[in-house]
């Protein structure tokens, strides 16, 4: 699921469009209908500010960014991912 999913949500819960909001965090029109839209990605500088006005951890705008990405990927490569042989672990980093 797409970070703007949540954004969108959120949004709606406040009765917030993307005017008053991407206003509010100090970034543009355009960087927040991206992301609701689906074809932007929150990045740093967006989770930061996501974080601070919905009083959330940065680290959850940028773990849904990335689950995001990583489910994208492994549909997308699973074939190839598929073929990749697992090196053993090197000893001295074991525990």
């Amino acid at each position: 699921m797409h970070p703007g999913i949540i954004l969108a949500a959120c949004l709606s819960d406040y009765k917030l469009d993307a005017v008053v909001f991407a206003e509010k965090i100090g970034v543009s029109v355009k960087q927040i209908r991206g992301v609701l839209a689906g074809w932007s990605r929150v990045d740093g500088n967006l989770a930061l500010r996501f974080g601070l006005v919905f009083d959330t951890t940065p680290q959850y705008w940028m773990n849904l960014q990335t689950h995001h990405e990583m489910t994208k990927a492994r549909k997308r490569f699973s074939a190839e991912l598929d073929q990749i042989q697992k090196l053993p672990f090197p000893e001295q980093f074991t525990v």
